[in-house]
């Protein structure tokens, strides 16, 4: 037996580079085997006969891995056998990975995928969500298994219940799936030889009158792009504006998205700290707070080592909450509730590491009238634009200072007080700050310039924006523009 394990690890490493992370454990022997690895052997070469008796029996490969590595074998569903002792197979219908499967009045549909990095995924979603329910049967187990965390929220309109599985280690094997809509219990099949499918979606919409499908998109939609989770196949269309009905837009680490219609953006910001970060930061606005909900929980997070910290910088107020890293932040699906004044707004953020980040809310100025000129040390927003415009006093010079990831497709024409062309410039120089963001900033060199209407044509990326700037005071001679980058 020593020399066919040893055969066996021969083949095992013959594999070369496989991803190895499915660690499975022998009750019996205390071991760990390496399904990850034992299981692309089989689909490599299972079928091949590998032992032969003398009396002409054969063994495969694939049967004799199975019987050197009992945690990795495929299993068969009791519960298949269940529902074919009791004559009820006569509805079961075999799923295919990413392949959706539709049926029914209202009209259902299910898809199974790999959306999800961990964890076993149910999403289930449909306008009468209160009648729909999914029973899920483990091969090899003849009850339904129970949920460790189940979510429900609002995703463009249509009720969602999250239902999850926790951990990482799923078997390979049958799997029976029990879906109940209102009064009628559907039974599907599915034979999980991928460890990287962990995802279940279900979706059933009512019809309208007119017979056309509300037009609302859900997890299990045959539409959503494979590969993509059910918040990214709608982030294209949330990311320009996400108003109060509830839709949820998907946020990335590093990179901000605008609500144009509070002149605000939010976003996931790195941090060097270990604390987990709330950062709110406002002009002359309203009621502002966010409310943080954990992965597997339903309410907002509340916790006694936070602290809370006020700044006031002439106009903008800055409130910063920081969590101590006592406190256990998870990885999986964080919810953020974004209220300003009497809206709420909603995001979605996948926490895949333990880096320090920091939600930021940001809200500006409204937007200037395009004949109401900007005053000295103002600030206001480009409508229609994640851009911010202002004037201060900074240096002797007279300088234009143009700030963001974008700043080489922004141009700044000034020009002075009776003027009809721009002024020629002096001097040019490019940088970044300490956090890596990068600016540029122009001048025209001198010490005294003139008071009086200045007109300023910003343009970015071809679309022109025209203003202008009533300087009264000698010492404000500098005008900005800042643009922070959208993901679409």
């Amino acid at each position: 037996m020593k020399k066919l394990i040893a055969a066996a690890i021969i083949c095992l490493a013959a594999l070369g580079a496989v991803s190895a992370q499915d660690w499975r454990s022998d009750e019996e022997s205390g071991r760990l085997f390496n399904c990850e690895v034992v299981n692309a052997l089989k689909a490599k070469a299972g079928g091949e006969s590998l032992m032969r008796t003398e009396a002409g029996e054969q063994r495969s490969l694939a049967g004799f891995l199975d019987y050197l590595f009992p945690p990795c074998a495929r299993q068969d569903s009791l519960r298949l056998a269940e529902l074919i002792d009791s004559e009820e197979e006569e509805w079961i219908v075999v799923l295919y990975d990413k392949v959706s499967h539709e049926w029914g009045e209202p009209e259902c549909s299910i898809l199974i995928d790999d959306f999800y990095d961990e964890h076993f995924t149910f999403i289930i979603g449909g306008h009468r969500l209160e009648s729909l329910a999914l029973d899920v049967y483990l091969p090899g187990e003849v009850e339904a298994v129970d949920m460790d965390h189940v979510i429900e929220d609002m995703v463009r309109g249509v009720p969602v219940r999250y239902e999850v599985l926790g951990g990482s280690q799923f078997p390979l094997g049958q799997y029976v799936f029990d879906v109940h809509v209102d009064d009628d219990t559907y039974h599907f099949l599915w034979e999980r030889t991928d460890n990287s499918m962990n995802t279940v979606s279900l979706s059933c919409l009512d019809r309208e009158e007119d017979g056309e499908v509300d037009s609302a998109a859900v997890a299990a939609d045959a539409e959503a792009p494979a590969g993509s989770t059910l918040e990214e196949s709608t982030a294209g269309e949330l990311a320009e504006s996400v108003d109060e009905t509830g839709d949820i837009a998907v946020l990335e680490n590093d990179a901000l998205i605008a609500i144009m219609d509070e002149q605000c953006v939010v976003g996931l910001e790195s941090s060097d700290d270990d604390y987990f970060n709330v950062t709110i930061s406002a002009i002359d606005r309203g009621d502002l707070a966010v409310d943080v909900v954990l992965p597997g929980q339903s309410a907002p997070f509340k916790s006694d080592d936070s602290a809370a910290h006020s700044l006031s910088l002439g106009e903008s107020e800055l409130v910063q909450s920081e969590w101590a890293d006592s406190v256990d932040f998870p990885l999986g699906t964080y919810l953020f509730h974004v209220h300003i004044n009497d809206n709420l707004h909603q995001f979605h953020w996948e926490r895949h590491d333990k880096e320090g980040r920091t939600f930021v809310l940001k809200c500006f100025h409204a937007a200037v009238a395009d004949d109401d000129p900007l005053k000295d040390e103002e600030k206001t927003y480009i409508p229609e634009t994640p851009c911010l415009i202002w004037t201060e006093a900074w240096d002797v010079d007279l300088n234009i200072l143009i700030i963001g990831q974008n700043e080489e497709d922004i141009r700044v024409d000034l020009y002075f007080p009776g003027e009809s062309e721009p002024q020629n410039l002096d001097g040019r120089n490019s940088n970044e700050f300490d956090d890596g963001t990068p600016y540029r900033v122009e001048w025209i060199e001198g010490s005294a310039f003139p008071l009086g209407l200045y007109n300023i044509d910003v343009t970015i990326e071809g679309q022109r924006y025209p203003y202008q700037w009533r300087r009264e005071d000698p010492s404000v001679n500098t005008f900005g523009v800042e643009c922070i980058t959208i993901e679409e």
